[in-house]
Parts: structure tokens; sequence; C-alpha cells
């Protein structure tokens, strides 16, 4: 359970979020939208710990139930599927692109041949699930331990090789009074938080059901 949590809760995301987050803002206003994700997230998760208290029988789709009935349970249910399904698709594209940085003869390799490896892969999964909760949890914490392993050498890396003067050289993302060609999307701070916000939130996919996995269980 502890395994399927991380899992779900690093995603795939945060694997190019350094790499987005650079095109997409200065270290200032990236550092702002960090804040202002950090705060939306811990309000998400309390909320959820709240009626998960309150409801400790109901899953996701059953807090919408309780207070909007069969039809928002409904809607609640299926809207998550089909961003359940769209997050796989995307997860498998990500990893077809992984393969091809350490394959270079598989970057050349057209979007179909990719749609059809995704979808080989998807149905790996599923039939792993298939056969029992036990292969897809020893899987998945070895998937985990392959995201945790390479995040923490990072982290420590970083810290060691940290300079704050590269931080702060151009910390709201202008050279002379302009954004840097190619890097930023604009001068303006406001639009380069926004930018910054659509990258993290990415990142956090994956929480809400990690904590109703929690809740109610590998059912």
């Amino acid at each position: 359970m502890t395994t399927s949590i991380v899992g779900s809760s690093i995603g795939t995301g945060i694997f190019g979020l350094s790499n987005d987050l650079a095109k997409a803002a200065a270290p200032g206003p990236a550092l702002i939208a960090w804040l202002i994700v950090g705060t939306g997230t811990f309000c998400l998760v309390a909320s959820l710990n709240n009626l998960g208290q309150k409801q400790s029988e109901s899953g996701i789709f059953g807090y919408a139930g309780k207070c909007f009935g069969p039809m928002g349970e409904f809607m609640s249910g299926w809207t998550y599927w089909i961003s359940g399904w769209m997050g796989n698709v995307a997860y498998a594209m990500i990893l077809m692109s992984a393969i091809g940085f350490f394959m270079p003869e598989l970057r050349g390799m057209g979007n179909f041949l990719k749609s059809v490896s995704s979808i080989f892969i998807l149905w790996f999964l599923s039939f792993l699930v298939n056969r029992g909760i036990k292969s897809a949890s020893f899987i998945n914490a070895i998937v985990t331990c392959a995201k945790v392993i390479p995040l923490t050498l990072f982290i420590v890396v970083m810290a060691v090789s940290f300079k704050a003067g590269i931080l702060t050289a151009d910390l709201w993302g202008k050279v002379n009074g302009r954004t840097i060609s190619g890097t930023y999307q604009s001068t303006s701070v406001f639009k380069q938080i926004s930018s910054s916000l659509m990258v993290m939130v990415w990142a956090f996919y994956g929480l809400e059901g990690g904590f109703s996995f929690c809740r109610t269980g590998p059912n």
C-alpha cells in the first residue's frame, strides 16, 4: 500500500519537472509558484483527511455521492476514470521517450509505433493486475524504488553542488530588461508564475488517488 501511494503521488511528471520549469519561469517566479501549489496541495490533503475521518467507509467517489447524490457520484467516478486512463497513456508515452534517450535508434520511431508500444505496455500492466494484487504490488514496489533512488541521489548531488550565485543571477527572468529568448514565455512575473503552476500541478497528479487508496484499501 505504501509503494502504491508513493508511486501514484510521484508519478512521472516529476522527472521532467526541472526541465519544464526552466523553460517556463525564472527561479523567483518558480519559487512563488511552489509556495502557491504547496499551499493548495496542503488544503487538498487536509480536506481529504477531514472527509476520511467523517466518512471512513467512503472513497473518493463516495464523498460526491454523500453530498450530491447518485448523479454526483456517477459523474465523479467517470471523470476520475477518464483522467486516470489519460494519465496512463501519458505515462506510457513518457516511458517510450525515456527509453529512446538510452536507445537512440528508437528516437526516430513514428508516433504510430510509439502508440502501439504504449498500448502493449498498458495491456501488460493490466495483465499483471488481473493475475492478482500480489504480482502487481511486487512490480509496483520495484518501480517505486526505481523512482525514489534516483530522486534521492539527485537531491544529494544538488545539495553538494548548489551555488547560490547561479540561482540569483537572473532571479526574476530579466536580462537587460528583456527575457532570455526561447527560455521564458514572458517578462511578466505573473505569466511566469502561471506557466509554472501548469507544470507543477501535473507533478501532483495521483495524490488524491493515493490518499483514497489508503482510506479504502485495494478492493
